[in-house]
């Protein structure tokens, strides 16, 4: 007996039979079913109808049929799968692989035990020195440590972009260092925008203070220990040499971690003798607590300010990024791709790789292209084609050699 001639019934009585009397005998299973006369009949529609007669009508003879609950489970279980890959509408690409800014180190791929490494070191006051070229993550990787540093030691941190418009010289670097100073609770930064009207400052800094005390995480000697911030903030520009003082200040009640990014763009300035010395007076400052991390993605100008005969000359120590393990990158590639539904083979990672060799902006670029690829093609799985084509797509850009 074929399978399909044991779903069809007969679905209208006999002449001789009520729709909803039983009959005295089963019904006899058609075996010549004419395909015409229900050619627009579903399988729902059939088990439906099988249902109804099995209700009425005894079947010693026929096999057993689905049941309806169960195909019902079946349906919603197939749906679910198909909800689990997510449209490309609601894909966040630069989230699973984040090209932009900074990132976050639980968006970083195989940096963790940099990122610790790095902190450890801060945590106890040492300095270090970061010459890395420009996208391979450097920021990222200080940045998380000084998170780590704020979160696990409440500890105080002020990092500053020396590429930034409004750091030009020694009086705004100052500024900006007091006002970048941050702690976990970012009692600190409450500072910012403050406006340089005297009259506006001290209206700002009473309410400011004001709210640090009754905060109930920021006692009395939180208020003691960034009084001299709020009074520097309050002359307008204070100079760089009384801001580096009360920063050693802060340091002998906290740990205290300064970053000064990019930071090749001093020497860019109109004042650079003057900023140098300021900055190595402070550097050389008897019991320092103060850690100072440096990074430059111009290897040769950094270098330079730090060499034997100018005013900066110091031994920091160097602090170099790792490259990031082929295992590593398979890992985290993996799991992206699987969070947003389209699982990828170990084969088509390694033609990421071997394409980008490893380089952090170039590999997550073309990852991040390929899921694109992959979600508007309509494929189930992350092919080699997509990723060809994402190959193609990203070494067009200008940061793919640079």
């Amino acid at each position: 007996m074929a399978q399909d001639d044991d779903l069809e019934l007969a679905l209208t009585p006999a002449p001789d039979e009520h729709a909803n009397k039983p009959t005295e005998k089963p019904v006899q299973q058609t075996h010549q079913h004419d395909a015409q006369s229900e050619p627009t009949r579903s399988t729902n529609t059939r088990t439906a109808a099988l249902a109804e007669s099995n209700f009425f009508t005894p079947h010693e003879t026929s096999p057993p049929v689905p049941s309806p609950i169960i195909c019902t489970i079946i349906v919603r279980v197939e749906g679910l799968d198909r909800r689990a890959r997510a449209p490309m509408d609601d894909l966040d690409p630069e989230a699973l692989f984040p090209t932009h800014g900074a990132i976050d180190e639980e968006r970083q791929i195989g940096r963790t035990e940099t990122i610790i490494a790095l902190a450890d070191r801060l945590r106890v006051g040492s300095d270090a020195l970061l010459l890395e070229p420009r996208r391979v993550g450097k920021t990222s990787v200080v940045r998380a440590a000084l998170v780590r540093v704020r979160l696990q030691d409440s500890g105080v941190t002020a990092e500053i972009n020396l590429t930034a418009a409004n750091v030009r010289d020694g009086p705004s670097l100052a500024y900006a260092l007091l006002d970048a100073m941050r702690t976990e609770a970012g009692l600190v930064s409450r500072l910012k925008g403050v406006p340089r009207t005297a009259a506006r400052q001290a209206r700002r800094l009473k309410r400011i203070r004001e709210v640090l005390e009754r905060q109930s995480e920021a006692g009395p000697e939180d208020v003691t220990v960034f009084g001299g911030v709020l009074d520097l903030l309050e002359l307008g520009t204070p100079s760089l040499d009384a801001a580096l003082d009360e920063v050693a200040q802060v340091g002998e009640n906290a740990n205290v971690v300064l970053f000064l990014d990019e930071f090749q763009e001093i020497a860019r300035w109109a004042d650079t003798d003057q900023v140098q010395e300021t900055l190595a007076r402070f550097l050389r400052r008897d019991g320092r607590r103060v850690a100072v991390v440096v990074a430059g993605s111009d290897r040769s100008a950094t270098e330079a300010l730090f060499a034997e005969g100018s005013p900066l000359h110091w031994t920091f120590d160097p602090f170099a990024l790792p490259p990031i393990d082929r295992v590593d990158w398979h890992k985290g590639i993996k799991e992206r791709f699987e969070e947003a539904g389209y699982p990828i083979a170990a084969r088509q990672i390694d033609q990421i790789l071997d394409a980008t060799a490893g380089h952090p902006l170039r590999t997550m670029s073309v990852a991040k292209e390929a899921l694109r690829e992959t979600s508007q093609s309509g494929d189930q799985e992350v092919g080699w084609a997509a990723v060809d084509a994402a190959i193609t797509t990203v070494s067009r850009h200008p940061s793919w050699t640079s």
